[in-house]
């Protein structure tokens, strides 16, 4: 039984390992071009549900260990038998997760409104401005921050602005961006790039929907800090 806990401990580890991705750092001092643009097919005004993704999750969790004590049933096959009882088990669990979340979203009345807010927010408002001055402020204290045509370009494509629900009726902002970095060092063509994503903390309905309050704009004001902070900071580690 021990060495059937060790298999199944370094199964799972195997399975969920993984590399996360770097952009390749700036020296300071260098000349150095943000260029901040949307993406042709980027996402606006989209509402998730995010006790849909926590229950799915929960019931995956659920299923995915029922699975494994499964699949140790199988004797000398248990290595084999494991891991397809834990996706198959795991995925009902996920399906009947995922149906407790769709009862508990915002109503189509509420959603459209929250789509409305940001559509007029968005119209008076320049985000992709607001992103790059945080950038540029923040890239001067490593870097001189110089025109487009500087030999080292980080480029910033916004792709998604939207919001997550909770079943409490709480709204957070999220903002993703994909950072593509091509060094005034590297070869041509040379480059890296990483996503970063901003989720912002949570606020009531009422106070995304109030007109006469700043909670929109604070919002995303502190998103484009945030994602700044990260992609600087990045940057600058020698």
């Amino acid at each position: 039984m021990n060495t059937r806990m060790v298999s199944l401990a370094v199964l799972i580890s195997l399975l969920c390992a993984c590399s996360t991705p770097r952009l390749a750092s700036i020296k300071r001092g260098e000349p150095v071009a943000f260029v901040v643009t949307a993406s042709p097919q980027w996402e606006a005004g989209g509402i998730r549900n995010t006790a849909i993704r926590e229950d799915a999750a929960t019931g995956a969790h659920t299923g995915a260990m029922a699975g494994a004590l499964v699949g140790l049933s199988c004797g000398p096959y248990f290595l084999f038998c494991m891991p397809v009882a834990a996706l198959v088990i795991g995925g009902g669990g996920a399906i009947v997760g995922a149906a407790a979340g769709l009862a508990e979203s915002l109503s189509a009345a509420q959603v459209a409104q929250l789509n409305e807010r940001l559509h007029r927010f968005r119209q008076s408002h320049d985000l992709l401005a607001e992103l790059r001055a945080n950038l540029v402020e923040r890239g001067r204290k490593h870097w001189q921050v110089s025109a487009d045509t500087s030999p080292s370009v980080v480029s910033i494509e916004l792709q998604e602005i939207s919001l997550n629900s909770t079943r409490d009726e709480r709204i957070a902002l999220v903002m993703r961006v994909r950072v593509s970095v091509t060094p005034g060092a590297a070869p041509r063509g040379e480059s890296t790039q990483k996503q970063f994503d901003y989720v912002g903390p949570l606020g009531n309905l009422p106070v995304w929907m109030d007109e006469y309050n700043d909670f929109v704009e604070t919002s995303f004001k502190d998103a484009c800090q945030h994602l700044a902070a990260q992609i600087v900071s990045e940057l600058a580690m020698n």
